[in-house]
């Protein structure tokens, strides 16, 4: 397999499909990219409710199935916000430490 050199390797999602879902995961994320947000994202939910439906010819069993593939996703989804404020997380660890050199916090010296 070779490094794609427009992904991210510190993206968490990245690691986050098992096996050989992984690479399945890369590759229509190749061909999704440069496309709308909502053309993806109509195409993987026509994906899911496909592969569901072939598997499934029952209705109940279709059903449990999906709910449980919604479920995992949306705590996956859950994890890459912050539980706090509700923003989305940052996908890079902020690693970098600003030093002011010649900074005198006034408020030591005055005892404060």
């Amino acid at each position: 397999m070779t490094d794609d050199p427009l992904r991210n390797r510190r993206d968490p999602l990245h690691g986050t499909a098992p096996g050989s879902s992984l690479e399945l995961f890369r590759e229509m994320g190749k061909l999704a990219s440069g496309r709308p947000h909502e053309d993806v994202v109509d195409a993987a939910c026509n994906l899911l409710i496909n592969a569901i439906r072939q598997k499934y010819s029952g209705w109940q069993a279709a059903e449990v199935m999906f709910d449980e593939h919604f479920g995992k996703s949306k705590q996956l989804l859950k994890n890459h916000y912050d539980a706090i404020n509700g923003r989305r997380k940052g996908i890079f660890p902020y690693d970098q430490v600003l030093s002011v050199p010649f900074f005198q916090d006034l408020d030591k010296h005055r005892g404060k």
